[in-house]
């Protein structure tokens, strides 16, 4: 997607999508104290989870539909002396098999998706995870700034109009939609997140909004 290959040059988008976020991080102690081994970041950017998860020791893969985010993720492993399987990917069709993966991180991806997209990432999560796996995947809140921004496709889905991140379509779950798109699962936590930045360069003040799903493939 040009879109994405485009933020992924733009020097004030990298140094935001280069911090990790801290739960990630606790999540990675809690997939080390549960003996994992196998880990996929799925539209993982530049790579800063995958960074992350490597430095704790796991096997990491990772996959993104922006060329210009993998040459950076990959490059920056090298920096570090890491090492991690990177790929192109669409997060609908995931070339690995069935059962593959001890854990998934997907934060703030999948929802950049219609709905049945959405389903079909879902679907794939769960088809490429091991029984007793543990799934992490955070979700687009109404109560985000984009929220209304552009041109509405489908109930709570819109493609932005204006910010950065025009033309690249985000859709906004409630908490009831996330529950039962993600029931496949077994829940471990359901939380929600509201954060506002200040502005930043050519960024204006922001306000995320996020259900942030954890769960188990029983």
């Amino acid at each position: 997607m040009p879109a994405w290959n485009e933020l992924f040059r733009w020097p004030e988008f990298i140094q935001i999508e280069s911090k990790c976020d801290p739960r990630i991080l606790v999540l990675a102690d809690e997939l080390r104290a549960r003996g994992v081994r196998r880990v996929y970041d799925l539209g993982c950017g530049i790579g800063r989870h995958v960074i992350l998860l490597a430095r704790h020791g796991f096997e990491v893969f990772g996959s993104d539909i922006s060329h210009n985010g993998l040459k950076y993720a990959q490059d920056w492993l090298q920096r570090e002396g890491l090492k991690a399987s990177l790929f192109f990917a669409d997060m609908t069709k995931i070339p690995c098999p069935d059962n593959f993966f001890d854990a998934i991180v997907c934060r703030s991806v999948i929802t950049h998706n219609t709905t049945p997209n959405i389903q079909k990432c879902i679907h794939e999560i769960h088809r490429t995870l091991c029984s007793g796996g543990l799934v992490y995947v955070t979700f687009t809140a109404p109560e985000c700034s984009d929220y209304g921004n552009g041109k509405e496709i489908e109930p709570n889905t819109f493609i932005l109009a204006n910010g950065p991140e025009a033309g690249i379509t985000h859709h906004f779950a409630t908490q009831e939609e996330v529950v039962s798109q993600m029931s496949t699962f077994r829940t471990i936590d359901l939380a929600y997140s509201v954060h506002t930045s200040p502005p930043r360069g050519n960024l204006p003040t922001y306000t995320s909004a996020q259900w942030i799903f954890k769960g188990e493939k029983p």
